[in-house]
C-alpha cells in the first residue's frame, strides 16, 4: 500500500512526500501541505495551510509532480478540502476566514482560479477559538454536503448547484462549545468529534430522498480525559470490528467506541505527540500522523502490542493511503 503524507514544512517538514513498505519518495516541496485530498486514480489535490492560502493538483502516477500552478483559495488558513460526488467541484475549507472556495476541476485534474465562495457566519461561547465560524471538514455523502464549523458549533448540510455554488440547506445545531472538529459517516450514521467539549456525537442522516441528508442529534459520549487538555479529532469507522476509534491530542491516545452500546472500550497510547490525523491500516488496527514528535505510527487498538513507528516525518499531519 502506497501513501501520500501531509506534512507542516515551517515545522520542518518535507512538503508532500509519497511512501510505502521501502521508506519515504522525492517530496513535492510545497508549503506547508497539512491536508491531502483524493481525486480520482492518480491524483490529488494538497490544501496549503497558510494566510495566503493555496490549493495545489498533484499527479502520483509515476513519481509526484505538481499539476499546473498553485491556486489561491480567496481565504487564510485552509485547513481541509473534499471533492463533491460529481468530482467537478474542489471544496477547500478555509478556518481563518470562515469560509468555503470552490475550485473547478479540469478534464486534465488541473484546477482553475477560485469559481466561488461561500462565507459563514456564526459563534460560539470560547472566547479563543470560536469568535467567529471556523469551518474545519468537509464532508461528501452522496449529494450531500456537509461542513462542519468547530467555531458556529454546527454542521452545516447544503448541496452543489449546477453552476459551482454550495447552497445551504439548514445549519444542523450542536451543544454551545462543544466545537466540532472532524465527523466520520457509517451507513445512516454519523459521528462528530468534539475538539473543546471531549465528546463523540452520534447523529442519524435521514434516508428520506426528499431531505437530501437532513441530521438528527442522537446522544453524546464523553471521552476519557487526562491531566492534560484533550482535544479529539477524527472518527476512524472499523465496521468489522462495530467500531469507532477516536485520536484525542492533548492525551496522545487513541479511544476505541462500541458502535452498538456507544460506550468507550478502550484507551491506549498512539506512539507520538498530537495526532493530527489517521486512517483505518486492517481491523483493529489505525495508522496515526504525530504532528509534534514528527511520525506516523501504527498502533494496535486492543493494546496488545506497543505503537510502532513507520516513517519519520517531521510536523506530519496527513496520511492518505492512495493504492
Amino acid at each position: 500500500m502506497s501513501y501520500l503524507l501531509g506534512n507542516y514544512t515551517s515545522e520542518g517538514g518535507p512538503g508532500v512526500v509519497q511512501a510505502d513498505e521501502n521508506g519515504l519518495g522525492r517530496p513535492v516541496g510545497l508549503a506547508d501541505p497539512s491536508w491531502i485530498v483524493p481525486g480520482r486514480t492518480g491524483l490529488a489535490y494538497a490544501v496549503l495551510e497558510r494566510d495566503a492560502g493555496a490549493v495545489q493538483a498533484i499527479d502520483y502516477r509515476d513519481g509526484l509532480r505538481p499539476l499546473g500552478a498553485p491556486r489561491a483559495t480567496a481565504g487564510t488558513g485552509p485547513c481541509h478540502g473534499a471533492l463533491d460526488s460529481s468530482g467537478q467541484w474542489l471544496m477547500v475549507a478555509n478556518y481563518g476566514s470562515a469560509s468555503v472556495s470552490v475550485f473547478g476541476v479540469e478534464p486534465s485534474g488541473e484546477l482553475g482560479d477560485v469559481h466561488s465562495v461561500l462565507h459563514l457566519e456564526g459563534s460560539g461561547p470560547d472566547s479563543e477559538r470560536q469568535e467567529t465560524s471556523h469551518p474545519h471538514q468537509i464532508l461528501v455523502h452522496g449529494s450531500a454536503i456537509y461542513i462542519v464549523d468547530l467555531g458556529g458549533d454546527a454542521v452545516l448540510r447544503g448541496r452543489m448547484s449546477a453552476a459551482g455554488d454550495i447552497e445551504v440547506l439548514e445549519s444542523h445545531a450542536l451543544p454551545p462549545g462543544f466545537g466540532p472538529r472532524h465527523a466520520a459517516i457509517d451507513g445512516n450514521t454519523i459521528y462528530i468529534a468534539s475538539e473543546l467539549s471531549n465528546q463523540l456525537a452520534r447523529c442519524y442522516i435521514s434516508e428520506n430522498t426528499t431531505d437530501n441528508g437532513r441530521l438528527t442529534t442522537a446522544e453524546f459520549l464523553e471521552l476519557p480525559r487526562s491531566s492534560q487538555r484533550c482535544y479529539p479529532l477524527v472518527p476512524v469507522i472499523d465496521s468489522d470490528r462495530g467500531a469507532v476509534y477516536v485520536p484525542v491530542r492533548g492525551s496522545d491516545t487513541v479511544v476505541s467506541v462500541d458502535m452498538t452500546s456507544f460506550a468507550v472500550t478502550g484507551n491506549v497510547p498512539c506512539g507520538g505527540r498530537w495526532p493530527r490525523d489517521a486512517v483505518l491500516l486492517r481491523p483493529g488496527c489505525v495508522r496515526v500522523a504525530c504532528q509534534f514528535d514528527g511520525v506516523v505510527t501504527d498502533v494496535d487498538v486492543s493494546g496488545a502490542r506497543e505503537p510502532r513507528t513507520i516513517w519519520r516525518v517531521p510536523g506530519a499531519s496527513r496520511v492518505l493511503p492512495v493504492g
